[in-house]
């Protein structure tokens, strides 16, 4: 068996010192001192980073659910073209919608 050479590293996750095969950190590897630190679903990577819901999601979702009923669908602000997207500026004002066909929300969504 070969001699490999060993490196002392941190564990990004947990913060615990480790040996690194210096072949592991060459390809990448060699940042997590196991593989419950290393995996996505480790138990130690949920300690430190838990999986919280977007900021406003609960108000985006109703807010869209009562425009869909209420609002009569418009051409494009910006074009003209009858089939668009609604938009919300403000998910606090779900009746304030703003119709932009596909190309125009995009182009509205990389304005910010």
């Amino acid at each position: 068996m070969r001699n490999r050479r060993v490196e002392k590293r941190n564990c990004l996750v947990c913060g615990r010192e480790f040996l690194a095969r210096e072949d592991h950190i060459k390809v990448g590897k060699g940042n997590y001192c196991h593989k419950c630190c290393h995996k996505p679903g480790g138990s130690a990577m949920i300690k430190l980073y838990p999986i919280l819901p977007a900021p406003n999601f609960h108000l985006a979702h109703m807010a869209r659910k009562k425009a869909q009923k209420e609002l009569p669908i418009k051409p494009c602000e910006v074009c003209g073209y009858e089939n668009t997207d609604k938009h919300h500026d403000d998910y606090s004002k779900p009746l304030q919608v703003m119709w932009f066909c596909r190309k125009h929300h995009i182009q509205r969504h990389r304005s910010f």
